[in-house]
């Protein structure tokens, strides 16, 4: 896209798109339920990462800083296979979430080891594998009675999301169906990440407008500054809006 069709998100979105760059946290979500603690994805992993001017994860810390143990946490989900949703999972052959089946998308998992940018090394997941803690997951998937993941693909073929309902209320947890606030409104617009730039933008199109109509909290693994918000029309236009 030229570079002016950026402009007026640059004055909507401050925080994430800053002159000609635009800027991404990388964020896991946690899910609290009478059944169960859940995690979804697993962020980039310790670092320090040089693509990342340094940065060090801190997936951990912000867990325990939430009250969270991740030995209580069960399950897992993946929303894709890309490292910077995996990467706390196993460091130095020890999983983070000890006890937790860990749900994969099988459309994902058959992408690993083929080259593809910014999937997972296999041997990263395998040893959740070996020792009986990875499920692959094709289709729509109950978690708890206010809990569900469903198929979202496009970003990658696997690509789920999570659905919740409780109390009246909906929240859903997309991923990264779309990676930059300015895709809420430009739904076509291609990330240099997602597998297939046509079957994304479909997906990315049919979810907001879903997600308009609906009111739902939202949660996208990169827009800042946590992620959370709600998609609403304004000035003709729909737009993100944080919490």
């Amino acid at each position: 896209m030229p570079a002016e069709a950026w402009a007026p998100y640059r004055e909507l979105y401050p925080d994430a798109i800053v002159g000609d760059e635009m800027r991404s946290p990388f964020l896991a979500f946690a899910i609290r339920a009478d059944e169960a603690t859940i995690l979804v994805d697993l962020g980039q992993g310790p670092g320090p990462f040089e693509f990342l001017g340094g940065a060090r994860g801190r997936l951990p810390d912000e867990l325990k800083a939430a009250g969270i143990d991740p030995a209580g946490v069960d399950p897992v989900v993946f929303t894709h296979l890309h490292e910077d949703h995996t990467g706390w999972a196993v460091q130095d052959g020890k999983m983070l979430c000890e006890r937790a089946t860990h749900l994969a998308p099988e459309a994902d998992w058959r992408q690993l080891g083929e080259s593809k940018p910014g999937f997972s090394r296999p041997e990263a997941l395998t040893a959740l594998r070996d020792a009986g803690q990875l499920e692959l997951v094709s289709g729509a998937r109950e978690l708890t009675p206010e809990i569900r993941i469903v198929p979202t693909p496009g970003h990658t073929p696997g690509h789920m999301g999570v659905e919740i309902e409780s109390a009246g209320q909906r929240a859903f947890i997309a991923g990264d169906a779309a990676a930059t606030p300015a895709q809420v409104e430009e739904t076509e617009w291609a990330f240099v990440a997602e597998v297939d730039a046509e079957p994304a933008a479909s997906a990315r199109r049919q979810l907001m407008a879903r997600l308009e109509q609906e009111g739902s909290v939202v949660a996208f693994a990169h827009f800042p500054p946590d992620g959370l918000g709600r998609i609403v029309r304004e000035g003709g236009r729909r737009v993100f809006r944080p919490l």
